[in-house]
């Protein structure tokens, strides 16, 4: 296991000059799904064929269920600390964090759950809250459990944790997902979890396809190594400002 600690404006102005980047790249980034409509509509056939033979197996419908579930992709918001003043004047002309919050809950693996309390005692209500909206996301899902290896992506919005440790509530998630989500304890190979700003107030946790996470920490790090125009000159004129 490797740890790499960073601060916190160094890391957001990483991932903001990445994300802006990926406007004029092709290829798979992890602000791009890869689920596109011959993939749906091989899932249609799929589901179809099944309906029509009752001798015919549905493990291909599940597959592509299930991939299509973990297809989640990153967005310029879902990262923490607070956002540029461009992006949020972009926000407010388009309501962009309504319409991926609306695609996520309706197609995607997000959940969202509420704030951990703080007074003594609230933690077995809110485990009992995790595990009944748990419960319902497998009710109302196709394509679980997840047979392939997934990352979890966990944003804090809204009142600060106050002292609840972030990597403890990301273990306080990690193993129900894997009992009631997964096929096996070890589905979970990775997971990020960050204070974000933004609404609704909660903790809005995705069930992402692990390459997802990975891209994401091998395009931040290219991002370095081999920056745009566009950086290159922000980074000119930011030294020519210094100077």
């Amino acid at each position: 296991m490797s740890i790499d600690v960073e601060s916190l404006d160094a890391y957001t102005k990483r991932y903001d000059r990445a994300f802006r980047s990926s406007w004029w790249r092709r290829g798979s980034t992890p602000w791009r799904g890869d689920w596109r409509a011959g993939n749906e509509a091989e899932l249609i056939n799929e589901r179809r064929s099944v309906r029509q033979s009752a001798a015919r197996s549905d493990e291909l419908v599940h597959f592509l269920e299930e991939q299509k579930l973990r297809d989640g992709f990153f967005a310029d918001l879902d990262r923490p600390g607070p956002l540029p003043k461009a992006t949020i004047a972009v926000h407010k002309t388009v309501p962009l964090p309504k319409l991926h919050r609306f695609l996520r809950t309706r197609s995607g693996s997000m959940l969202n759950l509420r704030l951990m309390g703080q007074e003594k005692g609230s933690n077995a209500p809110w485990e009992k809250a995790r595990d009944e909206a748990l419960d319902n996301f497998v009710a109302t899902r196709a394509g679980i459990p997840f047979a392939g290896f997934v990352a979890l992506d966990i944003a804090v919005r809204g009142e600060s944790v106050q002292g609840k440790d972030l990597d403890t509530l990301a273990h306080r998630l990690l193993v129900p997902v894997e009992e009631k989500l997964c096929v096996k304890r070890g589905t979970v190979v990775g997971y990020r979890v960050y204070t974000a700003p933004g609404e609704p107030e909660g903790i809005q946790l995705r069930i992402l396809d692990n390459s997802r996470l990975q891209c994401l920490d091998t395009t931040l790090a290219k991002s370095d190594l081999n920056p745009s125009r566009l950086d290159r000159l922000e980074r000119w004129a930011g030294r020519h400002r210094r100077t």
